[in-house]
């Protein structure tokens, strides 16, 4: 895993797909160059997991302090960002824009508890937009599930990330 020789985001838009564009590559120009998209790739993926790992650290520390709507938004973006980490490194592309949320569940197939990870993203993506949006007295009490079992839920979505990332690292080798 190497750092893109360009600003992240440069690398993104450049590459496309870089799944893609690696065979592409390979083809044209051979291993250590196709390796090379891969490898900058794989940073790149990782760096959406860990900021997953921060915003569930600020969930914890939001819900600690009393922060229900900060705690779940937290909670969701964790979850989001493992999941978009985890769909870029396989697809080999994620949306930069707003409609990426709605791909947020598509955990591959052979993602550990597919199912019920997607429904934690379905979940906690709910109670996101409540936290963020209503504005009524008692939407804190109409939350769907507790904001432990969002923290709960957001860190089995890293646990599992985290597992399936290395998982797969390992049987490329």
């Amino acid at each position: 895993m190497i750092r893109p020789q360009m600003p992240e985001l440069d690398f993104l838009s450049s590459t496309r797909n870089y799944q893609e564009l690696g065979a592409k590559v390979r083809r044209l120009v051979g291993d250590d160059a196709a390796n090379s998209i891969q490898s900058q790739a794989l940073y790149v993926g990782v760096r959406w997991i860990m900021l997953g790992g921060s915003h569930l650290r600020e969930a914890r520390i939001a819900r600690r302090a009393g922060l229900v709507r900060g705690c779940y938004s937290k909670a969701y973006y964790a979850a989001y960002n493992f999941s978009k980490g985890v769909r870029y490194l396989v697809k080999g592309q994620v949306s930069l824009k707003g409609d990426d949320h709605q791909s947020a569940p598509d955990f591959p197939d052979e993602f550990p508890d597919r199912d019920d990870m997607g429904k934690a993203l379905t979940d906690l993506y709910a109670c996101r937009l409540q936290a963020d949006y209503d504005n009524w007295g008692s939407a804190s009490r109409m939350f769907a599930i507790p904001t432990a079992e969002a923290l709960r839920l957001a860190g089995r979505v890293g646990a599992n990330a985290r597992a399936y990332v290395i998982g797969r690292r390992v049987r490329s080798r």
